[in-house]
């Protein structure tokens, strides 16, 4: 954990990465102010276009406990054809949301779009 909180020190002050929101969440902060923090992150991140992004960012908002937010931006990761099905399973940042319907959705999601993409392609 003291690594983390290092390494969260020495991010970039862009919004992009959630410094924030990281340290507020490593740091223990009160849930009201993570959640807020959370909020903040989603009112100026979601709407940008980089699905690889969004599934970073869906990831470590869900590490920190906010799964509604965090299935915000993994959809839109999915819907923006990041079909990161296996990822989706195997990511440790998800393991405490992998028993959950609306991440499970989430998954399925990501599976028919990796579907989809390899029928496009022509790929087995």
């Amino acid at each position: 954990m003291k690594e983390a909180r290092e390494a969260a020190d020495k991010l970039t002050t862009n919004p992009t990465w959630m410094r924030e929101f990281l340290l507020g969440c490593l740091n223990k902060a009160p849930a009201e102010a993570v959640h807020s923090l959370a909020q903040r992150a989603q009112d100026d991140l979601l709407w940008e276009q980089d699905s690889e992004l969004k599934y970073y960012q869906g990831a470590v908002l869900a590490q920190c406990g906010e799964k509604k937010i965090a299935y915000s931006f993994l959809r839109k990761a999915v819907e923006q054809k990041y079909c990161a099905y296996q990822a989706l399973q195997a990511d440790p940042l998800l393991a405490g949301v992998q028993g959950d319907s609306d991440f499970q959705q989430i998954v399925k999601s990501a599976q028919d779009c990796q579907k989809k993409f390899m029928e496009s392609s022509g790929a087995r």
